[in-house]
């Protein structure tokens, strides 16, 4: 920890932060702007500080080993009540990661369930899924002049919450549905998605000095790819295993001595004594583990979905600028 005794009227900002790296990037940002600054490693190493000087502003890390950042406020108001304590969250970049996550991830797998085992064809498979594109433009128009009359938090609620609808009536799908249902539920979910990219941006962008703010939007792009780029994975790998599971599970009942495996109960062309009969009952009982396997996947983003709504707590309004007050009334 380093330690300050200047009387200059500069104010005195200290950084808490258990990453060492994270320290270095806080302390050449502010370091710019002409702040003093003293740096300490843990919420414990931040409290020996007070006695040598008071600082002004505590900008801490809120995840942190021991002492955390909630716990160390706390306890430094006991020495200072005045003292300003700002918590970095990376709750910004989690939802944006959370957003990548559901909007890739529902684009890989949507298509090739209508393709495999709906058997559109690629023009009407891309067709189908137009209307989602056109739900996140509609949803950025509706919300660009909401963004500074309505709380950005209530927008993004509004968006995870829709989207987290969407995910659900997505888990509802199967093998004899129309179009209707993929036509709406994508609708709703670039819709939902639409209105978080916006106030999501303005939140974690708008307090950023002007030399970092460029920083700033690569990390937000990064971590959307980035989240776009697990969720395929792990959407693809969870797929995978659970078509295995369930097709496991749905043959069991499969077996000669099983009269519902006989026909007249089991027609033309599945037949458990001919290998064509065989070949199509397997390709049927796959296609129909896929099936279950894709509601799996659309259930696990709406859990998601659901899941990134209490991040919205860690977030603060930026302060909006008040209106210019007019001439004639500053002659008044």
């Amino acid at each position: 920890m380093n330690s300050y005794t200047s009387q200059e009227s500069r104010p005195l900002v200290l950084l808490v932060d258990d990453s060492p790296s994270g320290l270095q990037m806080l302390s050449h940002s502010l370091s710019k702007a002409g702040f003093i600054l003293a740096e300490a490693l843990s919420g414990e190493e931040a409290l020996a500080f007070f006695p040598q000087l008071s600082p002004d502003i505590v900008l801490l890390d809120i995840m942190m080993p021991g002492m955390d950042g909630m716990a160390q406020p706390r306890a430094a108001r006991e020495s200072d009540p005045d003292l300003v304590s700002i918590m970095m969250t990376g709750a910004g970049t989690v939802l944006m990661f959370a957003g990548g996550l559901i909007m890739t991830g529902t684009l890989a797998l949507l298509p090739t369930m209508l393709q495999n085992l709906m058997n559109y064809p690629v023009m009407t498979t891309g067709l189908v899924c137009v209307p989602r594109g056109i739900g996140s433009m509609a949803a950025m128009f509706i919300v660009a002049p909401l963004i500074n009359r309505v709380d950005n938090r209530l927008i993004i609620l509004f968006g995870f919450l829709l989207t987290a609808v969407s995910m659900w009536q997505m888990s509802q799908f199967s093998l004899q549905m129309g179009m209707a249902p993929v036509i709406i539920s994508g609708f709703l979910q670039g819709f939902g998605l639409g209105c978080t990219q916006v106030p999501l941006n303005i939140i974690a962008l708008s307090t950023l000095p002007r030399h970092i703010l460029t920083q700033g939007t690569a990390i937000r792009s990064l971590m959307r790819n980035l989240g776009g780029s697990v969720g395929i994975s792990v959407l693809v790998a969870i797929l995978a295993q659970n078509t295995q599971v369930v097709h496991s599970r749905l043959v069991e009942g499969l077996r000669p001595d099983n009269p519902l495996a006989q026909a007249p109960y089991l027609a033309a062309p599945f037949s458990l004594t001919t290998p064509s009969g065989m070949a199509a009952l397997n390709a049927e009982v796959t296609r129909q583990a896929a099936m279950v396997a894709y509601v799996d996947d659309f259930k696990l983003l709406m859990l998601i979905a659901l899941a990134s709504l209490p991040l919205l707590l860690l977030l603060r309004e930026a302060r909006r600028r008040p209106p210019p007050v007019a001439t004639a009334a500053a002659d008044d």
